[in-house]
C-alpha cells in the first residue's frame, strides 16, 4: 500500500478536490479491504487527522500541541474538557501579542480532556455502556477569524468519507433549531450549507440542549452541528439520533463561536467568528476498526489484558453490558481501565485527588508518584469514609424515623463539602436505605458556596475594570495599538500619550474621550507607551503617578489585556483626556522591593530541586514588595533539615554576589538549555528572555546559549522570565525562609523574606536567642513562668524557619532542665511530706484518735496522695484518714481519703462521700470505685479551712 507521504505529494497536483480524493480513496479502499480494523490502529487514525489538516493544500493548519489536563490559569475550569479550552484567550480577545497563540489563524491536534465534574460529567456513565469516559482524546481543528461554516462542513465531510473511508448512508446530521427564549433563531445557513451533502431526511433541527455548545456557566459558546454515524447501516436511524443507543453515536462535532456568556448568563457577540471542533478519537477507532464498543479497540484492549493479569482473574474481559452482565465483571473491567487512564494523565500534569508521551512507559520516577499519590489518597479517603458513613446513617435513620424517603441537598451537600462524598456516592447510599437525594437542593447549595467564594473585594456596586473581548475589540477597531513596554525594564520616568480613557459604572463599562477628578472612584488609562510592570508571571504590577500639569492620576495597579496595558486608579487631581501628553512616574522605591524577591524566587527554585531532586516543579508564585511565595510539587511536608539545606543555598547564592544575566533568545534554541525551568503547562512566545543567575548568557560570549546542552549549565539558576531582576544577588542582602506549609493534596507553599524584611527577621531571631541565652544563666526557680510564656512567642515569630528550629531545641533543653528540676523538687517535697505525716500520725495515735485529718503544702499529685495514704496507714493500720495536700503555686488543691476496713463495716463510712462533702467548700469534687479510697481534686486553695471543718465535721 502506498505511504501516506507519498499520497500526499499527489495532492500538489491537480485541482483541490482531486487531491482530496487521491488521499481518500487510497484510505477508503484500505478501509473496505480491511474489515478487521488492523489496518487503522490508534497511532494512525490520530495522526491521519492531525497531517489532513497540517497538509490541506488551500487551508493548512498549525499543529499545536495537547495543553495539560490542569488549568495553567483557568479557575473556571476544573479539567480541561475540550479541545478549545486553551484557544480561550483567542475567543475573549486576550491574548498577548508576544504569544505564540496570537499568531494562530488555523490550528489542529489531539488534546487530552477529563469530563468528571462540572458542566461536562461523564463519570456516571462511564462502565455502563461502551462509548463513554472520564479521559479520552478530542480531536479538534480550529479557525480563529479565518474559516467559518462553509468550508468546516466540507472539511470534516471530505474527511469522514474520503480519507477515512465512511459511508455517507450511515452518516447524520444535526443543527441548532432555534431558541424562542433566549432569542435565538435556527441556524439556516448551516443547514443549507448540509444539504449539499445529505438529504434533509438525514439532517435533523435540535435545540439548546444538544446543538448549543457552552464550555461552563460562562465563557464562549454559539450553535453546533453534530455528525452521528449509525453502526448498523441500511435502515432510516433518524428517531435514534440523540437517543442515548449504542447503535448510533455522535462522532464529531462543530461548533461556530459567536457568543460569549456572561456572568449574569446574558449573551454577547464576540467581535471575531471561531471554529471549534471536536470528534472523540475513541469512537472514532471503534468505527474504523469495525467494532461496535470502544472498548474494544486497541486503545484498551492491553489494559483489560494487564487488568486480568494483575488481579489474578481467570476471565477475561468479555464485553457484556446490563442483564448480559449480572456479576458487573464486565463493567468492573470498564470502569477500572477509564480511571487509571485518567487517574494516570491527570496526575502527570500535576493533579492530585483532593480532587507526556505517549504508550505505557513513563519514566520511572513518574510512575512512582503517581503510585505513591494514588496510595496516600486511598488511605485518606479511608479515615474520611468512616466518619461519612457514620453520619449518612444518622442522616438516614432520623429520615426514617420521621418516615421521610429524601434526603435534602444540604446534607448531601455537607457529605461533598466536609466528608469528601461524590454526589454519586451518596445517591449509592441512600438507594440502598431506599431513599432517593435532592439532587436539585444539592446543587442549589454547591452554587451558593460557589458565588460566596467567588465574591471579589471591590468598590461597592462597581463592576470590575477589566478590559474583555468587546473592549479588546473596540480598541483594534479604532486603530489603537498595543501597549509599547519595553522601557518597562529601564528605571526611569517616561512621557506618553493617553491613547484610551476606560470607566466603569454598576451597569455597564465604556470608554470616555475625558473624565475628570472624582467622577469615577477608578478609571483604567492605556498609553501609547509605558514604564509600567503590568501584573504577569506571579509579580505584582508596579504602583506610581501619572501626571499632566495639574493632573494627577494615582496608578494602584496594571494589568494587561491581549496587550493593551490598563493603568488602574483614582484620577485625584485635574482633567484628563485621551490624546493628552503626560509623564509617566513609576515607583522605583517599591519596585526595588519586589526585584530581590523575584530574583531569589528563581534561586529557591533552583535549591529547591538541588534539595528535593528535579522532580520538584513549581506550580505557581507570587512576588510582591512585602515577600516571596513559592508554590511546588511535593507529597509531604518538608523535613526540617531539607529546609535548612534549602535556606542555606539560598543565602550562599547571596554571599557569593553572582551576577543576573538577562538574554533575549529564540525560544526554540534558549529551551535546550540543559537545567533550564519553566512552569509546568505554561506557553511560552517564540522569543524569550531567559534569566541566569551565576552563569553568562549572551552568545557573542560563547557560553550558554552558544552550548546550550553542556551539562555544567545545570549548576545554575537558568529560567524563562518577564519579570525585573536584579543584576547581582548581593542586592538581595539577605534571604530568610519563614513558611513551609501544603495549601493543596500534592502542593506546598514556602515563603520568604529578602532585604531589609530579611534582615529584620534575623534580628528578631536574634533578639530571642539572647533572651532564651538570659534565660539559661539564671537560677531555675527563677525561670519557670518566663520559659512557659515563650512557647507562643517563638511559634508565632516571623523569623527564619532553620533559626525557629534551633531556638525551639534551645528551649526545649531549658524545659528538660526545669522538668529534671521539678521532679527532683517533688521528690524532696514527698519524702518531706510522708515523714511529716508519719509525725503527725503517730501523735494522734497516741492521742487515741482514729479519724485524721491533715493539711500539708507538698503538692497536688494523684501519686503523691498515694504515698501519703500509705505512710499513714503504716502507722496506724485502723485509723481513717483524709488528707489535703496544696500545690507549689498555691493554685490547686488535692485531697486524699482513705477509710479503715473497721470504720467502713462499723460505721458505714465511705471514702468518695467523705471527699466529695470535704472538696465541696473549694467548689471541687471527687472520686474512686472503692468505698475504702477516694482523691479530689479543686483548682483553688481559697477555702481551705472551710474543707478542713467540713472533713473533721462528716467523721464526728
Amino acid at each position: 500500500m502506498e505511504d501516506l507521504q507519498k499520497r500526499l505529494a499527489a495532492l500538489e497536483q491537480g485541482t483541490e478536490d482531486r487531491h482530496l480524493e487521491v488521499l481518500g480513496g487510497h484510505l477508503g479502499d484500505a478501509r473496505r479491504e480491511e474489515q478487521s480494523g488492523t489496518e487503522w490502529p490508534a497511532e494512525r487514525i490520530r495522526q491521519t487527522f492531525v497531517d489532513f489538516f497540517i497538509n490541506h493544500p488551500s487551508l493548512p493548519h498549525v499543529e499545536y500541541k495537547s495543553c495539560p489536563v490542569v488549568p495553567l490559569d483557568d479557575p473556571t475550569l476544573l479539567f480541561i474538557n475540550a479541545g478549545m479550552n486553551q484557544y480561550k484567550p483567542i475567543f475573549l480577545g486576550q491574548v498577548d501579542p508576544s504569544h505564540p497563540m496570537s499568531k494562530l489563524t488555523r490550528a489542529v491536534n489531539s488534546q487530552k480532556c477529563i469530563r468528571a465534574g462540572g458542566k461536562h460529567n461523564d463519570l456516571d456513565d462511564v462502565g455502563k455502556d461502551v462509548y463513554h469516559h472520564t479521559f479520552f482524546e478530542m480531536l479538534g481543528n480550529w479557525s480563529f477569524g479565518n474559516y467559518f461554516k462553509a468550508e468546516t462542513i466540507d472539511l470534516s465531510w471530505t474527511l469522514l468519507t474520503k480519507v477515512y473511508g465512511l459511508e455517507p448512508e450511515r452518516l447524520y446530521v444535526t443543527y441548532f433549531g432555534g431558541d424562542d427564549k433566549q432569542g435565538l433563531p435556527s441556524d439556516e445557513e448551516t443547514k443549507q450549507l448540509w444539504l449539499k451533502h445529505v438529504p434533509e431526511s438525514r439532517l435533523l433541527p435540535f435545540g439548546c440542549k444538544d446543538n448549543f455548545w457552552e464550555m461552563g456557566d460562562q465563557g464562549p459558546c454559539g450553535p453546533c452541528t453534530e455528525i452521528h454515524y449509525d453502526r448498523i447501516g441500511g435502515r432510516d436511524a433518524a428517531s435514534r439520533v440523540n437517543a442515548d443507543v449504542p447503535d448510533v453515536i455522535e462522532i464529531w462535532n462543530n461548533v461556530f463561536i459567536q457568543f460569549n456568556r456572561e456572568p449574569d448568563s446574558s449573551l454577547v457577540v464576540l467581535p471575531s467568528q471561531h471554529v471549534d471542533t471536536g470528534m472523540g478519537f475513541e469512537r472514532l477507532a471503534s468505527i474504523l476498526q469495525g467494532k461496535t464498543s470502544n472498548y474494544d479497540t486497541d486503545v484498551f484492549v492491553p489494559l483489560f489484558a494487564s487488568i486480568q493479569a494483575l488481579c489474578g482473574t481467570t476471565e477475561p474481559y468479555t464485553g457484556k453490558l446490563g442483564d448480559e452482565d449480572p456479576t458487573l465483571k464486565d463493567m468492573a473491567y470498564r470502569v477500572v481501565a477509564d480511571h487509571i487512564r485518567t487517574l494516570t494523565v491527570a496526575i502527570s500534569d500535576g493533579a492530585a485527588p483532593s480532587s507526556d508521551g505517549r504508550g505505557y512507559v513513563l519514566r520511572r520516577i513518574l510512575r512512582r508518584a503517581v503510585i505513591e499519590v494514588i496510595l496516600d489518597e486511598e488511605e485518606s479517603f479511608g479515615r474520611t469514609l468512616s466518619k461519612g458513613l457514620d453520619r449518612f446513617k444518622k442522616i438516614a435513620a432520623a429520615l426514617k424515623g420521621e418516615k421521610k424517603t429524601v434526603v435534602p441537598g444540604e446534607d448531601a451537600f455537607f457529605l461533598y463539602d466536609s466528608m469528601g462524598f461524590p454526589l454519586d456516592l451518596t445517591q449509592l447510599m441512600a438507594e440502598e436505605q431506599g431513599l432517593v437525594v435532592d439532587v436539585a437542593g444539592y446543587d442549589l447549595a454547591m452554587k451558593v458556596q460557589r458565588e460566596n467564594s467567588g465574591k471579589k473585594v471591590g468598590v461597592a456596586g462597581i463592576r470590575p475594570l477589566v478590559l474583555e473581548s468587546a473592549e479588546t475589540a473596540y480598541l483594534t477597531g479604532h486603530q489603537i495599538a498595543p501597549t509599547t513596554d519595553d522601557a518597562k525594564y529601564i528605571q526611569q520616568h517616561v512621557t506618553a500619550s493617553v491613547v484610551a480613557i476606560f470607566t466603569t459604572t454598576a451597569t455597564a463599562s465604556t470608554f470616555v474621550q475625558s473624565t475628570t477628578a472624582h467622577e469615577h472612584a477608578a478609571i483604567g488609562v492605556i498609553l501609547d507607551t509605558t514604564s509600567f510592570y503590568a501584573q504577569s508571571g506571579g509579580q505584582i504590577y508596579d504602583t506610581g503617578v501619572i501626571k499632566n500639569g495639574t493632573t494627577h492620576f494615582n496608578v494602584h495597579a496594571a494589568e494587561s489585556y491581549a496587550g493593551f496595558v490598563l493603568h488602574v486608579g483614582p484620577l485625584t487631581k485635574g482633567t484628563l483626556h485621551v490624546g493628552d501628553v503626560v509623564q509617566v512616574e513609576v515607583d522605583y522605591q517599591r519596585r526595588n522591593k519586589v526585584a530581590p524577591n523575584h530574583t531569589m524566587t528563581h534561586i529557591l527554585n533552583f535549591a529547591l530541586r538541588r534539595v528535593l531532586g528535579t522532580i520538584v516543579d513549581q506550580r505557581g508564585s507570587l512576588v510582591d514588595d512585602a515577600r516571596l511565595r513559592f508554590d511546588f510539587t511535593s507529597n509531604k511536608p518538608l523535613k526540617p533539615d531539607q529546609i535548612a539545606a534549602v535556606e542555606t543555598i539560598c543565602k550562599d547564592v547571596i554571599s557569593q554576589e553572582l551576577p543576573v544575566y538577562v538574554e533575549s533568545a529564540p525560544q526554540a534554541h534558549a529551551k535546550r538549555i540543559q537545567g533550564l525551568r519553566a512552569v509546568f503547562g505554561e506557553t511560552y512566545p517564540d522569543q524569550v528572555r531567559v534569566v541566569s543567575i551565576g552563569a553568562a548568557i549572551p552568545s557573542v560570549r560563547h557560553l550558554m546559549l552558544a552550548d546550550p546542552e553542556n551539562a555544567a549549565w545545570k549548576q545554575f539558576s537558568v529560567e524563562f522570565c518577564g519579570g525585573t531582576h536584579l543584576t547581582n544577588t548581593k542586592e538581595a542582602v539577605s534571604f530568610a525562609l519563614f513558611e513551609e506549609g501544603a495549601v493543596a493534596k500534592g502542593i506546598r507553599r514556602i515563603s520568604a523574606y529578602t532585604g531589609d524584611a530579611a534582615k529584620q527577621a534575623d534580628a528578631r531571631a536574634d533578639d530571642l536567642e539572647k533572651h532564651l541565652d538570659d534565660l539559661a544563666k539564671l537560677p531555675v526557680v527563677d525561670i519557670v513562668t518566663s520559659v512557659a510564656a515563650f512557647r507562643p512567642v517563638l511559634d508565632t515569630a516571623l523569623i527564619s524557619l532553620p533559626r525557629k528550629e534551633a531556638l525551639k531545641h534551645q528551649l526545649n533543653n531549658l524545659i528538660d532542665k526545669i522538668k529534671a528540676w521539678q521532679k527532683d523538687e517533688a521528690a524532696a517535697r514527698a519524702a518531706a511530706g510522708v515523714a511529716h505525716v508519719q509525725t503527725l500520725v503517730a501523735a494522734a495515735k497516741a492521742n487515741g484518735d482514729e479519724f485524721i485529718v491533715l493539711s500539708l503544702d507538698v503538692g497536688a499529685e494523684a501519686k503523691l496522695g498515694r504515698e501519703l495514704l500509705d505512710a499513714a496507714v503504716q502507722v496506724h493500720p485502723d485509723g481513717s484518714f483524709f488528707i489535703f495536700s496544696v500545690d507549689a503555686d498555691r493554685t490547686k488543691t488535692a485531697g486524699f481519703a482513705q477509710v479503715s476496713a473497721k470504720h467502713h463495716a462499723a460505721k458505714g463510712l465511705d471514702a468518695k462521700s467523705w471527699v466529695n462533702t470535704a472538696m465541696a467548700s473549694l467548689g471541687g469534687k471527687g472520686g474512686g470505685k472503692d468505698p475504702l479510697t477516694a482523691t479530689g481534686q479543686a483548682k483553688t486553695v481559697q477555702g481551705l479551712d472551710d474543707a478542713i471543718a467540713a472533713a473533721k465535721a462528716f467523721v464526728h
